[in-house]
């Protein structure tokens, strides 16, 4: 379990209504590289292990998880690596599946939020922020 960061959880947040308005606005040209052209992607990656978390805590809000699963799953293998995270090839292009896979992951690696209160705020924080600006 982790402690909530005041510091980086905001930047967190920040930077995941960035992702989301960029992937909104650049989903028809979705490709491979899709993600790592994000300014906000590479400043989450910047952010390093830290924001794993976090990134839980997205992925753990199924609306949230779902919309961006190929962001998550992107992001922790720049973050730790690809010899350390790999989605199998049964479950790619499964969105459900590779939710489940990615939360998974990071439970097992104990890159979860201590439950408290601040963990609760920031659940609220980030799906308001998603509603403000998600895609209609």
């Amino acid at each position: 379990m982790v402690k909530y960061d005041h510091f980086l959880a905001p930047d967190f947040i920040s930077e995941f209504a960035n992702l989301v308005l960029y992937y909104d606005t650049h989903k028809s040209s979705f490709n491979p590289s899709f993600f790592e052209e994000c300014e906000a992607f590479r400043n989450l990656v910047g952010m390093g292990v830290g924001i794993l978390p976090y990134v839980h805590q997205a992925v753990t809000n199924h609306e949230i998880g779902i919309s961006l699963i190929s962001g998550w799953s992107g992001l922790i293998q720049k973050i730790v690596g690809e010899t350390d995270y790999d989605i199998p090839s049964e479950i790619k292009n499964k969105a459900n599946l590779m939710c489940v896979h990615v939360k998974d992951w990071l439970e097992q690696r104990g890159t979860v939020l201590d439950e408290t209160l601040d963990a609760k705020t920031f659940r609220e924080d980030l799906q308001g922020k998603y509603d403000l600006v998600k895609p209609i």
